[in-house]
Parts: structure tokens; C-alpha cells; sequence
């Protein structure tokens, strides 16, 4: 058993009740031992003596054990803190773009391999300067948490989604062709545009621009991820609040 599932199975038992187990161990082990040289000796325990044997453990383990224990779930929660930062964007809440693209990568392999339909979806948050400029960067990180949110609630489970840049996500749509990669987008689209930040006396709007790009035979991740890039490009030159797609050579528009 790993040494994190140990420490998880004992931080749920709980700090006060592994005390407790320690103590009695402690005791029990106190008093085995001079039970047993008084045995090798050839001797009878006393009570006086009996009683000895349990006055350090009782007042000394409880102490120790309190401490060491909560120093190990500090350990533990530390550790799974820093397991969560390595994996995901602490705003968002969404995978990092590293992570997102092991497992972009990990999907494309097996998307070649099978000959499986594969989509990626670029997403940027359309005059996010400005809505930092204007308005502080305290709401542009409640955009940032509020479209990790909307992604999250309105996807599948076997779509990988992740904050990739600044102001810019990236979802992979598995077993998913670009027509159903479309509907979708046109689905964030409309979920985003929608969506609004409560301020002190008003209420901010906002949009964003979607790039999309199919797999094709013998696409590399850097080429799926340029097609859908040059996709989002086109989407924020031809007007921004829109969909692109990037179909074999040129970016297409969604009708």
C-alpha cells in the first residue's frame, strides 16, 4: 500500500482516535515489558510496579502522539495541496496547460491508432485587456472562474478541458466530429454570452470567441493545435463573439 493511501485511511479515522490507539499501543507495550523482565528474571510484578509502568506512557504518548500525528495530516494535506496545483488552474479550477496536454496528447495517440473522430475547441475571452483595465483584475478573475465554472457544468465527462493561456481555454471533444464539435461550440457560445458579473451598480457582459479543428490522418498535436489556433485568429479578425472552423487548408466560418 502507498504511503499517501496509508496516510489517507488514518487522517479518517481522525486525530483524537489515533490518539487514543497510540496511548493504549503505548501502554500495552510498557507494561509487556516489564512484565517480561520480571519473567526473565524469575520474578512476580508488583502492583507498585505495575502501576509505574503505565504512569509514561499515559502521560507522556498522548502528548507526543497529538503532535506527531498532527504533523503527519499537515504532511498530507500539503502534499495533496501541491498534487492539485501541479494538476489544475487554482482559478478555474480546470486542468493546467501542461496536464491538458499529456492528455491531449495520450487522446490523439488513441485516436490515431483506432481511427477515432477527434475535436479540439480553442476559447479567448473576446477585449479581456479591456475588462481588466476598466473594471480591476478582481473581476476579470470572477470571468476567468465563472467560464472555468460554465465549461465544467456543460460537458461530457470524457471531455478534457483545460486553461491553457491568460484568457484562453482549450476543451478536446473525444469521439466527436466537427459537426458535433460545432453544436457544442455554438452551445458555449450562447452559454457565455449569456452570463454576467454582478458588480456594485452594474452588471458586466461578456463574450468570447471559439476556434474549432477536426483530426485528420496523420495530424501531430502541434498541427490539430495550429489548426484550431488559426481558427480562433479568424474568429477574433472577422468581428469576434463567433465561431471559426479550420477545415483542410483555410479557416471556414460556421453557419
Amino acid at each position: 500500500m502507498k504511503n499517501k493511501e496509508i496516510r489517507r485511511r488514518l487522517e479518517s479515522l481522525g486525530r483524537t482516535k489515533l490518539v487514543i490507539i497510540l496511548t493504549l499501543i503505548a501502554i500495552a507495550m510498557a507494561v509487556g515489558l516489564n512484565v517480561l523482565t520480571y519473567a526473565i528474571q524469575g520474578e512476580v510484578i508488583t502492583r507498585s510496579s505495575l502501576l509505574r509502568s503505565l504512569i509514561i506512557p499515559i502521560l507522556i504518548a498522548p502528548t507526543i502522539s497529538w503532535y506527531l500525528i498532527g504533523l503527519l495530516f499537515r504532511l498530507h494535506q500539503l502534499e495533496e495541496r501541491m498534487a492539485k496545483l501541479a494538476t489544475y488552474d487554482d482559478l478555474t479550477g480546470l486542468l493546467n496547460r501542461r496536464v491538458f496536454l499529456q492528455s491531449f496528447n495520450a487522446h490523439l495517440k488513441l485516436a490515431a491508432r483506432k481511427n477515432l473522430n477527434i475535436s479540439l475547441m480553442l476559447i479567448d475571452i473576446d477585449h479581456f485587456k479591456t475588462i481588466n483595465d476598466s473594471y480591476g483584475h478582481s473581476v476579470g478573475d470572477q470571468v476567468l472562474s465563472s467560464i472555468g465554472k460554465l465549461l465544467r457544468n456543460n460537458s461530457r465527462q470524457s471531455d478534457v478541458i483545460g486553461r491553457v493561456g491568460g484568457e484562453e481555454f482549450a476543451i478536446l471533444l473525444p469521439a466527436t466530429n466537427l459537426n458535433e464539435a460545432k453544436t457544442y461550440a455554438e452551445k458555449c457560445l450562447k452559454l457565455i454570452a449569456h452570463d454576467t458579473i454582478d458588480l456594485q451598480k452594474t452588471k458586466l457582459n461578456y463574450h468570447v470567441s471559439i476556434g474549432l479543428a477536426d483530426y485528420e490522418t496523420g495530424m501531430s498535436l502541434s498541427q490539430l493545435y495550429k489548426a484550431a489556433d488559426k481558427a480562433l485568429y479568424q474568429a477574433k479578425n472577422n468581428g469576434r463573439n463567433r465561431i471559426e472552423y479550420y477545415a483542410t487548408l483555410e479557416p471556414q466560418t460556421v453557419s
